[in-house]
């Protein structure tokens, strides 16, 4: 990514920035990490800190200012390790203590002026004490902790109490009234209001400055701190803060955020670095190029995990390239557009991203898309889709595709947030659109998937895919109006618009179609999928219960109408033996290792009449039956595991009904003798009063 590059060795030592190709040597804005826990950000020249800098120790302290040849020449700022008296100080420093500047305190006290007489943490000056809330300014001589005498008390009431005198020549104090947004000054000035003045100016809204004034605007080098509680250094043109300078906020007791960098119009601007503390412990928050405070181009930072990454950004969104470098040196890459990943959706071969996954016990007080694993029940909601080609079917992952079949896809939804607290619990913007390939290439796995977008969930887009495959060449169709949306609410069984296959896609919905979805609702949309060609005879192609129970009730009526005095039609049976030779292919003949397991699978049909069939199978002296392992699929039934012993007594169908089809599957094990040679094989015969007809299966042994 550009010219800027991650050198790591470890958790405890790497570096970020331009370095020189024979050395490694740093060259202008980076960060580097000694593995004595220790870390520099600033500039470097040719591997040596050099002009303004931030140093970081392993204990939680920080300076900073300014490099000369690798050595400090300069601290103008030092934020003091958790624990300490004093929080941070900017300002002069003498041998170590402040002398002049801005000192905040443990306490939440606010001090600015001189400081003089250390003894310990105590101090002598002259100066502004500012207390918490701003509920008392003084303004004068402090002298070891205390107010001394020769100076003015502003209470919160706005009363003034004292008499300011032993200060500086020239110093003064002003105080406005609860109308007026400045409430005190002190310092220099040339007029009543303080327009043309430098000092420190406190205002009712809870901010602060220090510094020059000219005209009523902040001019020059100067201090500011607003109503959150972030301060600002730099210098100030017309009120506004530009140019470099450094920010610096504490959000309590144990986290610190500090900005040194580029500002304009007093937002982060141009190039700078982050970081943060915690528990004394400092690390990168971000390094890279800002505009108006949003990042633009090249950014590196650190995740809570512990991974870096490098990528782009516009107007504060990821755009481009971006690599991640795990804990363990570990690189990957992603691409983004303007904020989501971009994903070819007729690419995605796995569910993604990796993101936050949650237990079902958990509490999530955010909107987040299928992010709930539950072991215990084979719940992970990362795999939201699935397949299958009968409605009595479980959905799978992958399935082989025959022609003329139907298949149903089924794709899940479900905000996992539990916690209705605010709107962000609520999924906005949620919407959904879905690939398959128009046309199935023989012997190619390939894809059908979909992408979930929202605009505020944890995760903005979640992905997911089901694998398909072919023997032969197909072309796959939408059957119109198949997709509904399924829920508990007013969107159940509602159609779904065919934008769902567009770039857009189409919005999902709780009770309507408008893209929200809330807290704890979950649904599903069901599609049936075509594939082209002529349909085989024993090919399953879904049927929805509906359908299912109409032809069941077609043919007992038929039924009915034959044993009315119609003749019979002679019965046309057919029968197979197969076996799984890979993952979704059947062969008649199969080479097997000794002890092997082979699934045999027996597809049988009676296409005329209703009549008792007899399924028989003979098994050779080298093959054993699997006992426990049958199982008998009916095409107007459920199926069932059946009881033993059917292999030695075959199996019979009292009055399988015309049309109809069946499959019995089993499994067997392979046991050649040493002296066999040649196959063995599996001999079927399904018999009906009037007719009979023979399959085989042949077993070869591997040489």
């Amino acid at each position: 990514m550009g010219n800027k590059q991650l050198y790591y060795i470890s958790e405890r030592e790497w570096s970020y920035g331009n370095f020189s190709d024979e050395n490694r040597a740093q060259n202008g804005i980076g960060i580097k990490k000694d593995r004595d826990g220790s870390f520099f950000c600033g500039s470097w020249n040719q591997g040596m800190r050099t002009e303004n800098g931030a140093l970081a120790d392993p204990d939680g302290n920080m300076v900073i200012g300014s490099w000369e040849n690798d050595a400090v020449k300069d601290i103008f700022c030092r934020i003091y390790k958790e624990g300490e008296n004093f929080r941070f100080f900017y300002g002069v420093l003498e041998k170590g203590k402040p002398k002049e500047g801005l000192l905040l305190r443990s306490d939440g006290k606010i001090y600015y002026g001189l400081f003089n007489e250390w003894q310990g943490n105590d101090f002598n000056g002259e100066g502004v004490m500012i207390f918490p809330n701003i509920k008392r300014i003084y303004a004068g001589r402090w002298k070891k902790g205390n107010t001394d005498i020769g100076g003015v008390m502003h209470r919160d009431d706005g009363r003034m109490i004292g008499t300011l005198s032993n200060v500086q020549k020239g110093m003064e104090v002003k105080s406005w009234n609860n109308e007026n947004e400045k409430m005190f000054f002190y310092g220099m000035t040339r007029d009543e209001e303080a327009r043309n003045a430098k000092g420190v100016y406190i205002y009712t809204n809870g901010e602060i400055y220090i510094g020059e004034m000219s005209a009523g605007e902040r001019t020059g080098k100067g201090i500011f701190k607003d109503q959150l509680g972030r301060f600002y250094f730099g210098n100030y043109e017309d009120g506004i803060l530009n140019g470099q300078g450094i920010g610096i906020r504490m959000m309590d007791d144990s986290r610190t955020f500090v900005y040194l960098g580029g500002f304009k119009n007093t937002l982060f601007h141009g190039e700078g670095c982050s970081l943060t503390r915690e528990n004394n412990n400092w690390d990168l928050y971000s390094i890279g190029i800002t505009k108006d405070n949003k990042t633009n181009g090249e950014c590196f930072y650190r995740t809570k995990n512990g991974s870096f990454i490098l990528g782009n950004y516009k107007d504060g969104k990821k755009n481009g390239k971006e690599e991640i470098i795990g804990p363990d040196g570990s690189r990957s890459e992603m691409h983004w557009k303007m904020g989501v990943p971009d994903i070819s959706i007729e690419e995605i071969a796995e569910p993604g991203p990796m993101r936050k996954i949650y237990s079902q016990e958990e509490s999530i007080s955010t909107a987040a898309l299928n992010s709930v694993v539950d072991e215990k029940n084979s719940i992970n909601e990362m795999c939201f889709m699935g397949i299958r080609s009968d409605s009595e079917m479980n959905y799978v992952r992958n399935i082989q595709i025959e022609p003329g079949c139907d298949y149903e896809l089924k794709v899940s939804y479900h905000n996992d947030a539990n916690t209705v607290s605010s709107e962000s619990t609520e999924a906005k913007d949620v919407t959904m659109k879905v690939y398959y390939p128009k046309q199935i290439i023989p012997g190619k796995e390939m894809v059908i998937s979909a992408i979930i977008e929202s605009k505020n969930t944890s995760t903005q887009i979640i992905w997911d895919c089901v694998k398909i495959m072919s023997s032969e060449e197909l072309n796959l169709s939408y059957k119109i109006a198949s997709a509904k949306i399924n829920n508990s609410d007013r969107t159940n069984g509602k159609v779904v618009p065919q934008s769902i296959f567009t770039e857009g896609g189409f919005m999902l919905g709780s009770d309507e179609l408008n893209g929200k979805i809330e807290a704890g609702k979950e649904g599903y949309i069901t599609l049936i999928l075509r594939a082209g060609g002529e349909r085989k005879a024993n090919s399953t192609s879904f049927q929805s219960f509906a359908d299912r129970r109409k032809d069941q009730e077609d043919k007992m009526q038929s039924l009915q109408q034959n044993s009315q005095g119609k003749k019979k039609k002679r019965s046309k049976i057919s029968v197979k033996a197969l076996a799984l030779k890979d993952e979704n292919e059947y062969v008649k003949n199969i080479v097997a290792d000794i002890g092997e397991k082979i699934l045999v699978s027996i597809p049988f049909t009676n296409s005329a009449s209703d009549k008792d069939i007899k399924l028989s199978v003979a098994l050779p002296a080298n093959v054993e039956y699997v006992k426990g392992s049958s199982i008998l699929k009916l095409s107007y039934k459920n199926e069932e595991k059946l009881k033993e012993p059917w292999i030695d007594n075959s199996l019979v169908l009292k009055q399988f009904p015309a049309d109809e089809e069946g499959e019995l599957i089993f499994s067997l094990r392979y046991y050649p003798s040493s002296n066999s040679s040649g196959s063995d094989k599996v001999s079927v015969r399904l018999d009906t009063d009037d007719i009979s007809m023979n399959a085989e299966l042949e077993i070869t042994g591997k040489e």
